[in-house]
């Protein structure tokens, strides 16, 4: 048995399985990163008896309607491209979440990964001109 607090996070989907969990001694704390980020309410609309589990929206989310632009495709490639887009996605809700209140799930990876590109480069773009103003 561990002699600090152990905090477990990731896979918790479930009111009933954060429940068992808890009252079987495997954890002190269940951490919920991923729906937060989905649904900023989702803590107190669990502890209110409003919601039982989290959303499974980011289950629906990949590249393409197939098989082969899915995290399940045999190309390594698109595999990696879609572990790269539910990234940025994951990005992109805090950061809607944090301009307007809200996330907004309905941005796509492809959406997602051009909005962190785009950022990325005004970024460097901004940095690069502030050092040049230095005389860096």
């Amino acid at each position: 048995r561990a002699k600090a607090p152990v905090i477990a996070t990731g896979g918790f989907r479930s009111k009933v399985a954060m429940e068992a969990a808890l009252a079987a001694g495997m954890t002190d704390i269940v951490g919920l990163a991923r729906p937060l980020c989905i649904e900023p309410d989702l803590s107190a609309r669990l502890l209110n008896g409003a919601a039982d589990a989290a959303s499974d929206i980011a289950d629906s989310k990949k590249l393409g309607p197939t098989k082969f632009l899915s995290a399940q495709s045999p190309f390594p490639f698109i595999k990696v491209l879609n572990v790269f887009g539910m990234q940025a996605w994951y990005l992109s809700l805090i950061q809607s979440t944090a301009r307007t209140g809200e996330p907004n799930v309905k941005v796509g990876l492809f959406g997602a990964l051009n909005q962190l590109q785009s950022n990325l480069k005004r970024k460097t773009k901004a940095y690069l001109d502030d050092m040049d103003a230095l005389g860096a």
